[in-house]
């Protein structure tokens, strides 16, 4: 079978050679070049009256003679065409969307409109010629209808070295990954984009502004002559007059491609006239964490609604589930979401929207009056005509009403943000969404390829940025410092951050993705290749986010070139540590223009770091301490370990704590008296108990349950935040243990501050979402209306009670009179107020 296989390849490249070195009479009845003069397309008639196109790059041909033309009711344009005349037209404009890879856009070419006749029947052929590519569609003057039967286009490059494409589907949901010409001939078609190198050359290969009049297409491989065809999904019928898609053929170096725009260009301006109502901005949604269960819950969803408001983040979405849920009521979630000015998407099902304009108005425009800013709409996964056509009636119906639009499990971007600039983003991927769950399939070469071939399409809903389960268990089939850059990496008018809040609040890159923008300036593709890796530099403001991402390690050298010659800059870096799970953050003052930056990433890691002319950005203040560190007290029956997975930290754990055995870190020093977040990193094969003492002080000590994780290693790895108090100018203590029963293997603790740490906690508790805290009877009561975490000291000091505790009200018994006082940790601010029980 191998042989057979090995001779039908034979043949078929032998075949192509020869195909490729065949010669047919033509002439050229048109040319066109781009206004650099570096790109030149030909058209050709050759004695059939077949009409080709071919493109060169200076000297180089890059695209062999490739068939043009349509067979339609009107007549099959595909041959006997007679040539009529054509024209020439140079354009060079701006226009300005909300958000994209640039704020400002240039759309600067040359168009080519040639005319043909058959049968008496017109039919034009327009090229557009820009500096990184060229496009065509067909025109078709007249009036009536017409059906289309079969489309002709094909583009057949000089060479196809290697190719990168992702296996058709009607969700756009598979790894983008490399191939060749022979695996995709034998699946006869693949889905667009399609990347390949072509003599020193990259080759990107797509349509553009698609829409009801016509269909979404594939690529079929001719091969006959080792093209590919253009085919679109299922039967034709169209209104006259009628342009076709644009079929795109973008050609030159990956960063050009990539950072191109051409395919808003291609598309027709924004007829909307007030774009005010289109803000870009970060989202967080209830299914955030990979928890399939309770995400519904109202609790649940306050959380996340306070989440955002926390890290004032524009939008919370409510995802699927939640029509059929009918403890769950809309109205309390966007009045709730409304008083912590947090704008909310509703997730929709497209097959359950209704089928005719009224009924549909009428839905989304309750929907508006409600409150909604948005849609998240799912499950086209279909690229016919019938579906395209719905599209177009939800674009124009929510730009009526002023709904913002998200849409996944779609068909791939085509530019139409130029036209509904209200479409922020789409999904047409295989996201990090997926991570959790097939995290060999979420690769970081996955990663880099969507990142240089799907996201040079348009935005991209990719859901960055996923650190552990909600339960902790740490994800680390990429680093975290690759996590994190994937949110500059992909450009989305709607930035979903994927994680939970409680695997974000005390990490060391809160503040960046506190801060980070979702509407860019500009955009500048640094370095990349298919595989390997990818560094993007975006600019908002006299601000640049620079982002990478690799596939294997590397010392990256970025050249700052972007930069203004008239600044100096900050550079405040978070890149890999010493394990997935590590982010370490470094500072680095007066950049210029002409300086380079060498940073190091781990395997399939990252990093990502700004660039400000200014030192208004925080500096992290984490520090962190490892478990089997020879300061600590390591007592005899504890073992030191080595990581059979090098997932920990230096590679090694501490092991069998517990059954009165503990260990303590020493020598913990800190700026300021206060609390602080410890983040404990740890493994467990079942859930384990732990007590936590500070300072050898008794009345400090608390109980804490960790979640069992499947391993006792590396591949457990979790992490769990609790709070202390340290003392400024003092080596601190922190003894962990279980004086019955084993606790959790450790590999490292992480201390970072709360709140306004330098003054340690606020006297009189005030804040401004309206929390209480007050007595009745022997009960201390909290009302609030957020998640939030609370500790309870008597008078003496002591700490009697730790927990946490969703929205609402919660009474807290306690057996004694007297003064008590509750600290109240809400997000990263603290605050403490007395209570006196009579």
């Amino acid at each position: 079978m191998k042989l057979n296989n090995y001779i039908l390849r034979f043949f078929i490249s032998v075949m192509l050679f020869l195909s490729a070195g065949k010669t047919v009479a033509q002439n050229v009845v048109a040319t066109l070049k781009s206004p650099d003069n570096e790109l030149s397309v030909q058209l050709l008639l050759d004695e059939n009256a077949v009409l080709y196109y071919q493109l060169q790059k200076g000297s180089s041909q890059i695209i062999t003679p490739s068939q043009l033309g349509l067979n339609c009711s009107l007549a099959d344009f595909r041959s006997g065409l007679t040539f009529e005349n054509a024209t020439t037209e140079l354009v060079n404009d701006t226009y300005h969307l909300p958000s994209g890879k640039k704020s400002s856009y240039l759309n600067h070419y040359n168009e080519l409109k040639a005319n043909f006749t058959k049968l008496g029947k017109n039919f034009q052929v327009v090229f557009r010629a820009y500096h990184e590519g060229v496009a065509f569609r067909y025109i078709i003057s007249g009036t009536g209808s017409i059906t289309i039967s079969a489309e002709a286009s094909e583009c057949n490059p000089v060479t196809k070295e290697i190719m990168f494409v992702q296996t058709y589907s009607r969700d756009y949901k598979n790894v983008v990954e490399e191939s060749d010409w022979d695996q995709l001939a034998c699946l006869k078609y693949t889905s667009l984009p399609l990347l390949l190198k072509n003599a020193g050359n990259y080759i990107l290969i797509s349509e553009a502004a698609v829409n009801g009049t016509y269909a979404a297409s594939k690529l079929m491989t001719n091969e006959a002559n080792g093209a590919f065809v253009f085919q679109p999904e299922g039967a034709i019928s169209t209104a006259l007059p009628f342009q076709s898609p644009w079929r795109t053929v973008q050609t030159g170096s990956l960063q050009s491609i990539a950072a191109s725009t051409m395919f808003e260009n291609l598309n027709q301006a924004t007829a909307i006239s007030d774009l005010s109502w289109i803000k870009p901005g970060k989202a967080v949604w209830n299914y955030g964490g990979e928890d399939g269960t309770g995400y519904l819950t109202m609790s649940n969803i306050r959380k996340y609604i306070d989440w955002a408001n926390e890290m004032s983040w524009e939008y919370f979405t409510l995802d699927k589930g939640w029509q059929n849920n009918s403890s769950l009521s809309l109205d309390q979630v966007l009045s709730y979401a409304s008083s912590k000015k947090v704008g909310v998407f509703l997730w929709v099902n497209q097959q359950k929207l209704p089928s005719t304009e009224t009924e549909l108005r009428t839905l989304l425009q309750s929907w508006k009056n409600k409150g909604v800013k948005g849609l998240k709409v799912d499950f086209w996964e279909n690229d016919g005509q019938t579906m395209l056509k719905k599209y177009d009636l939800l674009f124009r119906l929510t730009s009526e009403i002023k709904l913002m639009l998200n849409l996944h499990s779609t068909t791939k971007p085509s530019g139409l943000r130029r036209t509904w600039p209200h479409l922020l983003t789409s999904e047409a991927v295989l996201s990090n969404s997926y991570y959790a769950m097939s995290p060999n399939v979420i690769t970081a070469s996955h990663n880099v390829n969507a990142a240089i071939i799907r996201a040079t399409l348009g935005s991209t809903d990719y859901s960055p940025v996923d650190f552990a389960d909600r339960n902790g268990k740490i994800h680390s089939s990429t680093t975290w410092a690759h996590q994190l850059a994937l949110s500059v990496i992909f450009e989305s008018g709607i930035q979903h951050i994927a994680d939970a809040p409680e695997n974000i609040r005390y990490n060391i890159a809160a503040d960046f993705l506190k801060n980070l923008p979702v509407a860019w300036d500009d955009t500048k593709y640094l370095e990349a290749e298919p595989e390997k890796m990818v560094t993007i530099a975006r600019q908002k403001a006299d601000e640049w986010y620079v982002a990478s991402l690799s596939n294997e390690s590397r010392e990256a050298e970025i050249d700052l070139s972007f930069l203004s010659p008239e600044k100096t800059y900050n550079a405040y870096i978070y890149k890999d540590g010493v394990c997935p799970s590590e982010i370490l953050f470094d500072f680095r003052e007066n950049l210029k223009q002409t300086d380079k930056l060498s940073l190091r990433t781990n395997e399939k890691g990252g990093f990502a770091f700004i660039l400000s002319p200014s030192g208004s950005f925080k500096k992290p203040q984490h520090s962190k301490y490892e478990a089997e560190s020879s300061e600590n007290i390591i007592p005899f029956g504890v073992s030191v370990k080595t990581d059979i997975d090098s997932l920990c930290s230096n590679y090694k754990y501490v092991s069998d704590i517990g059954k009165g055995r503990s260990l303590t870190f020493k020598n913990i020093r800190v700026q300021y008296t206060g609390t602080y977040a410890l983040t404990f990193f740890y493994s467990s094969d079942a859930a384990r108990t732990a007590f936590v003492k500070v300072n050898n002080k008794t009345e400090s000590v608390s109980e804490y349950t960790f979640a069992g994780t499947g391993n006792l290693s590396g591949a457990g790895l979790a992490h769990k935040t609790v709070f202390v108090d340290l003392v400024a100018a003092a080596e601190n203590t922190i003894e962990f243990g279980n004086n019955t029963a084993l606790a959790p293997n450790l590999d490292r603790i992480v201390l970072a501050p709360t709140g306004d740490i330098e003054t340690a906690v606020k006297p009189v508790f005030s804040h401004e979402n309206g929390a209480k805290i007050y007595a009745v009877d022997k009960n201390i009561v909290l009302e609030t209306t957020g998640f939030c975490h609370f500790q309870i000291y008597n008078a003496m000091g002591q700490l009697v009670k730790s927990d946490s505790c969703d929205a609402g009200k919660m009474f807290i018994p306690l057996p004694h009179e007297g003064v008590y006082v509750v600290k109240f940790i809400s997000g990263r601010e603290v605050f403490q107020q007395k209570v006196l029980l009579k």
